[in-house]
This record gives structure tokens, sequence and C-alpha cells, in this order.
């Protein structure tokens, strides 16, 4: 039992994607509601629209991933030297198979890529993150806060855990659709100079995977996403929805 948890609570990739998490998903649900509302008054409207709440999502969106950009990177990096390691240290299994791991925890990995290639490494495809995270914000709060506005306005439900998990499997499918593109260019481009691929820019990047690969190329992987953001916003967002609520600031409305 204690190697299980100790193998749980030391797997690098893991420590990295929940500390990207935390803090981008932090930062969006925290920042959205001000965001919208916001965005509501300045458009002058009288009630939230689904205007309203797709800026307000891609404005967080933009933010919150701009800002945990380090965190993404190393967690990609991280994610693709996953395998398994011979006693000399050498992969013998995954994508860098018979190469020797670079990294070995979260913290090597900021502190190795600040020094090889100093900021700008850590903000590494930005561009291509941030968009990718506005979008993936815009998909999830615009359609959650829609849906649930939705069934609220006609009485189909009840407020509670059930209405916040039914909206969130809704968020999750917007969500992984807007943002699949994004995510599979961003990740091409971190892990390019692992794979050994040279790209000279994001242009030169996604049109050498739509000539290779061909145009669905982009969509690669949706049903993965889906599958990996739906439980993830099953949990998250009704947790923080009640945590509002226990705290009596009332579910977001």
């Amino acid at each position: 039992m204690y190697e299980y948890l100790h193998a749980i609570t030391c797997n690098p990739f893991l420590c990295s994607n929940v500390a990207c998490f935390t803090f981008v998903s932090g930062l969006r649900y925290g920042l959205y509601p001000l965001a919208r509302d916001t965005t509501s008054y300045l458009l002058g409207e009288t009630e939230k629209s689904a205007s309203s709440m797709f800026v307000a999502g891609l404005g967080v969106g933009a933010f919150a991933f701009m800002m945990g950009m380090p965190f993404y990177n190393a967690k990609t990096l991280l994610q693709a030297e996953a395998g398994l390691v011979d006693a000399h240290g050498c992969l013998t299994s995954g994508a860098r198979k018979g190469h020797a791991r670079q990294y070995r925890h979260l913290g090597q990995v900021l502190t190795q890529v600040y020094r090889s290639q100093g900021t700008s490494g850590l903000f590494r495809g930005l561009t291509p993150g941030v968009a990718r995270g506005s979008l993936l914000s815009a998909g999830q709060t615009t359609s959650y806060d829609y849906t649930k506005t939705y069934i609220l306005r006609h009485e189909l439900m009840e407020q509670g855990p059930v209405m916040h998990v039914l909206c969130s499997v809704i968020a999750a499918f917007c969500a992984a659709t807007l943002c699949a593109p994004a995510d599979l260019v961003g990740s091409r481009w971190q892990t390019a100079p692992l794979m050994g691929r040279k790209y000279t820019s994001l242009v030169h990047c996604v049109t050498s995977l739509a000539k290779e690969e061909g145009v669905l190329v982009f969509y690669r992987g949706w049903s993965a996403l889906f599958i990996r953001l739906a439980p993830v916003f099953c949990v998250s967002v009704p947790l923080y929805e009640e945590l509002r609520n226990r705290l009596g600031i009332g579910y977001m409305d």
C-alpha cells in the first residue's frame, strides 16, 4: 500500500498536471462571474447572454492559460518522456525509447528550461497555448452557464449536484470540440525538439500537419480529450458550486 501511494504522489507527470490544473482552473472559475457580468454591462445587456458568456470565457481563459503556461509546458515535456526506464536511466518504451530521460520532476523542468532557454523557453508555445485555453474556457463556461440558465429558467430541474453534473458533461463536449485543433497543434509545437522535428513557425507547423496527415488530424484525439475533460469537469465544477453554496456565496448565477 505504501509503495502504491508513493508511486502515485511522486509521479512527476501527475504532480505537474495537478499543479497546472489547480492554478489555471482556480483563476478561470474565480474570475469568470465577474468577467461575464462586466462584459454584459459593457454590451448594454439587461441580463447575461450567450455573447457575454462567450467573450468572458475567452478572456479569462486567455489570461489564466497565459499565467499558467510554464506549468503547462512542464507537464507536456514530462508527458513526452513517459515510459519505462532501465537501470541506466534510458527509456525502454514510449516516444523517446532509447534516449536518456532529461527531466525527473516539475521543479527540474522549470529550472532547466529557464537556464537553457530563458523566459521565452518557459512560455514556448504561448500563442497556441492561449488559443487552446481561451477556446476551452469559452466552450466550457458558455455551454455550462447557458445550459444551467436554460434549465432553471424553464424549471426543468432543481439546482443541485445532479444538474451541475449534467451541465458539466455538455460543457466537456463543447470544450473538447472547440479546443481540439489548438490542443493538437500546441502539443506538436511544444514537443517538436524532443521528437526531432523542426518547425520554423506555427503556420509552418499547421501546414505541415495538414499536408502530411490530412485536415482531420486536427481532431485526432478528440474522444480522448473529451474522456479526459468530462470527469474533471464533472468533479471540479459541482465541487466549486457546492463550496460557494456552503460558504454562503450561493451557487453561481
